[in-house]
C-alpha cells in the first residue's frame, strides 16, 4: 500500500518537486532506513540548488546559479539524500503541566509534581503515555508505585491498537510480551542495545529479532519492532523506549526461567566466587532490583548480604513492609560498618522508598548508627525526601549544631525546611547564623539558598556576606547564584535596599586595583 501510494502520488508532482515538501510519517520499526528511502529518492528525486559565488557575481549569474539543475552531472551523481529524519522529543514539565492542563485533568499540578517527585518522568515523556497516567490518576486519585507504571507501560504498549495491522499479522499479545522479554535479556546478555530493523542492509553492530526468535516469520519480527515500546536509536536500528521497560521484561525472562527450575543455573549469571569472595557481575546487577520483586531466594540473599542494590533501580516501594524495614536497617548497618565514604544511593530509588509510615524505622536507624556521618546524611535526605514530619526534631538537631560539616548541615537545612514548622525553621536560621562557619563563603552560599528570601532579612544577609568577605579569583563558591536567587525572591524595598549597601561598600576604602601600568624602558645611551 506504501509502494502503491508513491507510485500514485509521484507523476502529479513531478514537475514541482524541486518547490515541494513531502511529510511521511511512521511507526519506528515500519520504516527500512535503505529500501524505503532509496524508493523514495528514485520516485522524488530532488537537487540540491547550486550557491551563488558571492565575489562577482551579477544579476544575470545570481539568477542563473540558483535555477534548478535536473540532470546532475558525474561528480553530483553520488548525492547526500535530502531526507530528514525527526522523532518526538519527551515531554518536559511544564508541558506536561499544559498537557494535563487542556485535557481537564482534576489536580493536575499536584499530578504532574509528583510525576517529578517521584522520577517518573521518562515514563510520562510522551503524550500516549502521560493519558494512561492521566486515566489511572482519574480513576484512583493516586499515581500508583513504579512497578504498577511500568507493567501497564509495556501491557499497553506491546498491544496492537490498530485493526487493519492486527488483522494483516498476526502477533497477540502473550507472543509480542514473550518476544520482548527475549529481546530484552538478549540486549543484558550481549551487551548489544541496538535492534536491527529488517532491511537489505549488513550491519557490523547490533542483532536482529531473528537472532533471538529463529522460529518466528520475517512478519512477526517485523510487527513486533512496530510495537510503541520501542524506539529510534541510530539510522536503521531501534532500542527498547526506557531502560525500566528493558530491565523489567529481563528480569521476568530469568524469572520464568527460574520457574521452570533453572534457579541455580541463573543464579550463576548473577553471583560469582572470586578468590574465595562472592561478588555480583556488574554488567547484570540492574536487573537484580526487579527480579528481586519476583524471586523469594534472590530477594533474601540481597538483603543479606547486598543491601545497597535494591537502592539501585527497581521499585523497593513495592516490597513487603516488613522487607523495606529490614532493607532500611541493613543497609544503614552495612553503611555504618565501612569507613566513610562508603556506599552510595540513588536519591530517586530512596525517594520511591521512603514514606511517612517508617518514620519509627528511621528514627531507630538514627538512634543506633546516627554517629555515623554517611548514615546521619542518609537520615536526614530521607526525612526531606518523604515528609517525615515525625522527624523534623532529628533534623533541627543537625542543622543548629556548631562546627557540623557543610556535607551534614546543607542536608540537615533542606530537611528542616521540607518538614519544620515555621518555629522550628526561624529556631534554625537563628543558631546557624552565629555559627563562626558561615565565613566559609561555600557554607554561607547553602545557607542563603536553602531558607532563601522568606526566612532571612535582607540585613541579615548583607552582614553574613560583608564578614564572609572576597573570595579567591577564578573559584566557584556558589555565592553569586545564591545572591541572585535571593534579590528574585525580595520585596522592592529590600532589592533598594541591597542595592544601596552595595553600592556604599563599593566606594569604601581600601580599593583593591587590577591594573597593571608597566614603566617606560628606559634606553641607555
Amino acid at each position: 500500500a506504501f509502494d502503491k501510494a508513491l507510485r500514485t502520488l509521484s507523476p502529479h508532482i513531478r514537475n514541482n518537486l524541486q518547490r515541494t515538501h513531502i511529510i511521511l510519517t511512521s511507526r519506528v520499526g515500519a520504516w527500512r532506513p535503505t529500501d524505503d528511502a532509496a524508493r523514495v529518492d528514485s520516485l522524488f528525486p530532488y537537487n540540491k540548488p547550486k550557491e551563488a559565488d558571492q565575489s562577482d557575481s551579477t544579476d544575470d549569474t545570481e539568477v542563473d546559479d540558483f535555477l534548478d539543475d535536473p540532470e546532475p552531472d558525474g561528480a553530483d551523481a553520488e548525492r547526500k539524500s535530502p531526507i530528514t529524519y525527526y522523532t518526538l522529543r519527551h515531554l518536559t514539565p511544564d508541558q506536561m503541566r499544559l498537557y494535563a492542563d487542556a485535557k481537564g485533568t482534576p489536580d493536575a499540578e499536584t499530578l504532574i509534581s509528583e510525576i517529578v517527585r517521584r522520577d517518573f518522568q521518562n515514563l510520562a515523556g510522551r503524550p500516549k503515555d502521560l493519558d494512561d497516567i492521566i486515566a489511572f490518576w482519574r480513576k484512583e486519585r493516586r499515581l500508583g508505585n513504579r512497578r504498577e507504571i511500568v507493567e501497564a507501560n509495556i501491557e499497553r504498549k506491546l498491544k496492537e491498537h490498530d485493526l487493519n495491522r492486527s488483522t494483516r499479522v498476526e502477533l497477540t499479545p502473550d507472543k509480542a510480551r514473550t518476544g520482548a522479554m527475549k529481546l530484552a535479556a538478549t540486549v543484558v546478555l550481549t551487551h548489544q542495545a541496538k535492534i536491527i530493523v529488517p532491511d537489505q542492509t549488513d550491519h557490523d553492530d547490533g542483532f536482529a529479532v531473528s537472532d533471538a526468535h529463529a522460529d518466528w516469520m520475517p512478519t512477526e519480527c517485523s510487527a513486533l519492532l512496530e510495537r510503541p515500546i520501542f524506539e529510534p536509536e541510530t539510522y536503521g536500528f531501534v532500542r527498547f523506549d526506557h531502560r525500566d521497560s528493558r530491565e523489567f521484561l529481563a528480569a521476568q525472562w530469568f524469572y520464568e526461567l527460574i520457574k521452570l527450575g533453572q534457579s541455580r543455573h541463573v543464579e550463576g549469571l548473577f553471583f560469582k566466587t572470586q578468590y574465595g569472595v562472592e561478588i555480583v557481575i556488574p554488567s547484570l546487577r540492574p536487573i537484580l532490583p526487579w527480579l528481586a520483586l519476583f524471586d523469594t531466594a534472590i530477594r533474601t540473599r540481597l538483603l543479606r548480604d547486598w543491601p545497597e542494590i535494591l537502592l539501585e533501580g527497581g521499585d523497593p516501594a513495592s516490597l513487603q513492609a516488613e522487607d523495606r524495614t529490614k532493607l532500611l536497617e541493613r543497609f544503614c548497618a552495612k553503611c555504618a560498618a565501612t569507613p566513610e565514604p562508603s556506599l552510595s544511593f540513588d536519591l530517586a530509588t530512596l525517594q520511591r522508598l521512603i514514606s511517612p509510615e517508617l518514620s519509627d524505622v528511621v528514627r531507630s536507624i538514627h538512634e543506633r548508627y546516627g554517629s555515623h556521618g554517611e548514615v546521619e546524611r542518609f537520615v536526614l535526605r530521607s526525612i526531606e525526601i518523604g515528609s517525615l514530619a515525625d522527624l523534623a526534631d532529628v533534623a533541627l538537631a543537625a542543622a543548629s549544631k556548631t562546627g557540623q560539616s557543610r556535607y551534614t548541615r546543607f542536608p540537615a537545612m533542606r530537611a528542616i525546611c521540607a518538614v519544620g514548622t515555621d518555629a522550628q525553621i526561624k529556631s534554625a536560621v537563628e543558631t546557624i547564623a552565629k555559627d563562626p562557619a558561615l565565613g566559609e563563603r561555600r557554607e554561607l552560599a547553602d545557607f542563603i539558598e536553602t531558607f532563601g528570601a522568606r526566612y532571612l532579612s535582607c540585613d541579615l544577609v548583607m552582614g553574613l556576606v560583608e564578614k564572609a568577605g572576597g573570595g579567591e579569583r577564578y573559584s566557584a563558591d556558589g555565592i553569586n547564584r545564591a545572591m541572585q536567587g535571593y534579590v528574585r525572591a525580595c520585596s522592592v524595598e529590600d532589592t533598594f535596599a541591597i542595592v544601596s549597601r552595595t553600592a556604599r561598600n563599593l566606594k569604601a576604602e581600601p580599593y583593591l586595583s587590577l591594573i597593571h601600568i608597566s614603566e617606560p624602558t628606559r634606553r641607555t645611551p
